[in-house]
């Protein structure tokens, strides 16, 4: 029997006034510590952040070595301004020697510059990685990985109610012994939504969000716990991203994984019926500005 994947806490919001349902901006570094205890209570052992993330890498050195906290770090590199991807600075700014994870945040970047991935490798092979790996946005990048005979330990990728597109490659990724991070699992917020105050340029998935509104309704649930709850019913994922921009939001989200069943009956059938296949909608890089 495979297990259920474990929350790991994603901290753009520590550092960005990331995702279109936030409308509270970066998290205050007080609450981004008590965020961080209250995670380290709770069971999580994963934090994922990047050096795109704004101040993000820096938060969370100056909290962790402050508050004596113990986490597993995965961080996503890009190219600087000479064109080289360096984790120095992040270990810098986090305040580590080492971390768990490098992935490369951009898979645009190395197919430009393929080379760049050999500093990743190199950053393990010196004790400063555990894993190495990427962020892609489709099953196709990670089948061309796949294909080329790549080495990779991590990959992260999108996945929600609407976006299932790598339900088919995550058994052969997992057969390669690769991690499997998901995140977007409440596509930046947009499944959470009122379907009545969506913007036109998700028109077409208004129908899609008011059926999965209704259907959770009728199962007693909400849309929350639903999101995670179908994410969460994948034995093959090992880690679910869930970023957050309260204290509050946080305690919810944790009551909510923790509590969220799998989907079943009608509920589950409602779920089968809302898979998007339009990337305009499924991934954010595309959305026009709102």
């Amino acid at each position: 029997m495979t297990a259920a994947p474990k929350l790991a806490l994603g901290t753009v919001q520590f550092g960005l006034p990331y995702g279109i349902s936030n409308s509270r901006g970066q998290v205050p570094p007080a609450e981004a510590a008590q965020m961080l205890r209250l995670a380290a209570a709770s069971g999580v052992d994963v934090l994922d952040t990047a050096q795109a993330y704004g101040s993000s890498e820096e938060v969370l050195g100056d909290i962790l070595s402050a508050g004596q906290l113990d986490f597993r770090i995965v961080t996503k590199l890009k190219r600087g301004p000479e064109g080289a991807v360096s984790a120095a600075p992040s270990l810098k700014r986090l305040k580590r020697e080492r971390v768990y994870g490098l992935m490369l945040h951009s898979f645009a970047e190395y197919c430009r510059a393929p080379e760049i991935y050999g500093e990743l490798l190199r950053a393990k092979s010196l004790g400063l990685a555990e894993r190495t790996g990427f962020s892609v946005y489709s099953p196709s990048e990670a089948e061309r990985l796949l294909d080329a005979g790549v080495s990779f330990d991590i990959l992260q990728f999108p996945y929600n109610i609407f976006d299932r597109r790598f339900d088919a490659l995550m058994p052969r990724l997992k057969a390669a012994g690769v991690e499997l991070h998901v995140r977007s699992v409440f596509l930046q917020g947009l499944l959470l939504l009122d379907p009545a105050a969506l913007n036109p340029y998700f028109t077409a998935v208004k129908e899609k969000l008011s059926a999965l509104r209704g259907a959770a309704a009728a199962a007693g649930t909400s849309m929350t716990r639903l999101c995670l709850a179908a994410v969460k019913a994948n034995g093959l994922i090992d880690r679910v991203v869930v970023g957050v921009a309260s204290l509050a939001e946080l305690k919810a989200n944790l009551e909510d994984f923790a509590g969220a069943p799998a989907p079943a009956g009608a509920l589950a059938a409602a779920l089968e019926k809302c898979r998007v296949d339009d990337e305009s909608i499924i991934n954010p890089a595309l959305w026009k500005p709102l």
